[in-house]
């Protein structure tokens, strides 16, 4: 619960952000709704499972990176896709015995910027999620290895600047939510539904065409 409310406090620092203190360093009519640049990204952040059991795991946060490229479509409508890549390493419950995941997400969405002043931007980001997940487990009690892909939804905002010529830099934060239902061949052994939803928080540098 702690993580939740942490994880809605930051994003609601990241749109709160002071637009005040970006315009009083700008000058003359802005069209908030420009149309913006082309560009391309690396992005990096520190991922965090949302929901139990995923959090009791792997209680500590896993590094996300990131490939995103963003194209304009109409004024300042983008449309939006990324390729992620993201592992966390934990400890299966009760007894302890070491366990790894990494996924690997493809989203695609669209991508409404809003135009603060020239050369900084607030953006809002929502679509659909396919991914492909593998967790492997030391325990003899559970099947060693597993992988599920399957389809979910993320949601993410942030704050784009353009800081020298076509230098692009990026603070986000991002909410994703997917479920699955690992399989296994071992008798005995009952999966049940997975909740893989997390939060990342991170930044990006990139280059604006």
């Amino acid at each position: 619960m702690l993580k939740k409310l942490l994880a809605c406090f930051v994003l609601l620092a990241i749109n709160g952000y002071s637009q005040e203190a970006v315009d009083s360093q700008c000058t003359g009519e802005v069209d908030h709704f420009a149309r913006v640049q082309p560009s391309i990204e690396a992005k990096a952040g520190y991922f965090f499972f949302a929901a139990s059991p995923m959090t009791d795991i792997y209680n500590q946060g896993g590094l996300d990176v990131q490939l995103a490229v963003a194209y304009p479509i109409w004024r300042g409508l983008q449309i939006y896709g990324s390729v992620e890549y993201l592992q966390k390493s934990g400890h299966s419950q009760p007894i302890g015995e070491a366990t790894s995941i990494w996924q690997i997400p493809v989203n695609i969405g669209l991508k409404p910027v809003f135009t603060i002043c020239e050369g900084a931007m607030w953006y809002f980001t929502l679509g659909p999620r396919y991914f492909y997940v593998n967790q492997n487990n030391s325990s003899n009690f559970v099947p060693k290895n597993v992988g599920k892909s399957g389809c979910g939804l993320f949601v993410n905002t942030g704050f784009n600047f353009i800081l020298w010529k076509h230098c692009l830099i990026d603070f986000f934060g991002e909410y994703s939510y997917a479920k699955v239902q690992f399989q296994t061949s071992m008798s005995n052994v009952y999966t049940q539904e997975t909740q893989l939803s997390g939060f990342t928080f991170g930044g990006g540098l990139g280059y604006a065409f």
